[in-house]
């Protein structure tokens, strides 16, 4: 990502977040009557529309993330059998419960030099017979690290 969209991502949240504060500051001096009612309603509308506006900027920006949640959320609702998770979950929930002997013999590969290329990878297995789950802990990235590794090695030796 450009530094640009990180920063324009940012000014969106921001943006929101103060419009949202204002808002609720104005609405609360609006309902317990502090202040003059006539400038609290211009700084409650004046706010309002424009949160809205950048509301609608941002989902815009947003949408890929928000079609990707809808189709999550109805997956999880309907109890789909191949539910919509990112391909690299699936990939890592594939692999997370094999053993990583049982990964070398799948794979075709000698168990020592998987092990070997794993260590080089900064991916440390203590004990082959056990999954790489249980290897790896809660570290997705080294497990993601473990199964490129090996696919690698199988397939451009």
């Amino acid at each position: 990502m450009n530094t640009l969209n990180i920063l324009g991502k940012g000014l969106l949240i921001t943006a929101l977040l103060c419009g949202f504060v204002i808002m609720a500051l104005t609405g609360a001096a609006l309902y317990w009557g502090w202040g003059d009612l006539p400038t609290l309603m211009q700084w409650h509308y004046s706010v309002g529309a424009i949160f809205v506006a950048v509301l609608i900027i941002h989902i815009i920006h947003r949408r890929k993330k928000l079609r990707k949640n809808i189709t999550q959320a109805t997956d999880v609702l309907f109890k789909q059998k191949y539910p919509a998770y990112c391909n690299l979950d699936r990939l890592m929930l594939t692999f997370e419960n094999v053993p990583v002997i049982e990964l070398a013999e799948k794979l075709a590969l000698p168990l020592p030099l998987l092990l070997d290329e794993l260590k080089q990878g900064r991916v440390s297995i203590q004990d082959p017979t056990r999954s790489l789950r249980e290897n790896l802990k809660d570290n997705d990235e080294r497990l993601f690290s473990a199964i490129t590794i090996a696919l690698k090695l199988r397939f451009n030796p």
